[in-house]
């Protein structure tokens, strides 16, 4: 009797135990590339005023900044400046503090910023370069004939390419060609310089550009007008030259001071 109800007692707690089988769960990361939008809005930031806007806040390096002085320095709509600000938000590319108008911003990934437009840089078409030949004892005493010219007759230019980089930061022992950009008014000095249009055998290229934004940031240096660091790099991205590339890493690591 005792037995038969001790039986019954083990019967019943072991049918009373459930099973227990742990559930494993599974988290799949997938990476999606960026779409079609994000992609152009991104692009967008290296175009037009927009560029002029970021160019702009390179130059603030490591200095906060609001939405105001940022319209003042790259001459751009509060719409525009505010416009890239939000996108280099979402890129993680400032970091930011405070809130309305008074929010201010600052710089902390200048090497994805730099990476991104050296990048974009390189998918597009070289600008048009219009080719003179000029007679010239050196480029040294040619550049100081540009000058000299246009602070006669009030033309505004700044020399970019290899001559730019290398007045940034020495690298190159010997160049024998002038990279410039020429306001209205190009034409005339051309004509004072003696400049021929050639296709071959060239000293003097003169780049296609809008002077409204593309001498926004020059610089004097010495005696001459230059680009400045951040535009001389992106333009030697540009040049079809093995020395040019050379010349750009070697002024994005002393001037810009972003290593690759």
């Amino acid at each position: 009797m005792h037995s038969c109800a001790r039986r019954r007692s083990v019967i019943s707690i072991v049918a009373a135990v459930s099973i227990f089988r742990p559930t494993i769960f599974l988290f799949v990361l997938v990476e999606k590339p960026a779409s079609k939008q994000q992609a152009r809005s991104l692009n967008n930031l290296f175009v037009g005023s927009r560029a002029q806007a970021l160019h702009a806040v390179w130059t603030f390096k490591d200095q906060w900044f609001g939405v105001h002085e940022l319209v003042e320095r790259a001459s751009v709509s509060p719409t525009t400046a505010s416009q890239v600000l939000i996108e280099l938000e979402r890129r993680e590319w400032v970091n930011s503090k405070g809130a309305g108008p008074s929010k201010e911003r600052i710089l902390s990934n200048p090497r994805a910023l730099l990476d991104e437009w050296s990048s974009y840089v390189a998918s597009i078409k070289p600008k048009p370069l219009r080719s003179y030949y000029m007679r010239m004892t050196n480029i040294d005493e040619a550049i100081h004939e540009i000058d000299r010219i246009c602070d006669e007759t009030g033309v505004r230019y700044e020399i970019s390419g290899l001559m730019a980089g290398q007045i940034h930061a020495p690298h190159l022992s010997k160049i024998s060609q002038i990279h410039c950009r020429i306001d209205h008014g190009g034409e005339s000095l051309l004509g004072k310089l003696g400049a021929k249009a050639v296709k071959e055998g060239w000293n003097l290229g003169v780049i296609d550009s809008n002077p409204r934004h593309d001498l926004l940031f020059r610089q004097r240096v010495g005696h001459v007008w230059v680009t400045d660091p951040l535009q001389t790099y992106l333009d030697l991205l540009q040049l079809d030259s093995g020395r040019s590339k050379e010349l750009a890493d070697h002024l994005r690591l002393t001037k810009l001071a972003v290593p690759e």
